[in-house]
């Protein structure tokens, strides 16, 4: 079992529907010992705070194949 930290960060600082990015990094070691960090930038339209931020989650997520902790 791997252990995986994400990071998200929100450009969207309002509660009311608007336009902008949002990111995450995922970094693990790999079976080497050696830090792997894989990352992305989205532009997102219409959304909040909150939904931007769960959608990058659920972006992040979905590179994770194996168990993690």
């Amino acid at each position: 079992m791997k252990k995986v930290n994400v990071y998200i960060y929100s450009g969207i600082r309002t509660i009311k529907k608007t336009d902008g990015a949002a990111g995450y990094v995922l970094s693990y070691m790999t079976k080497k010992d050696i830090e792997a960090t894989l990352s992305n930038i989205v532009y997102l339209e219409d959304v909040t705070r909150h939904e931007a931020e769960l959608e990058v989650l659920n972006l992040s997520l979905i590179h994770i194949s194996e168990p993690t902790r």
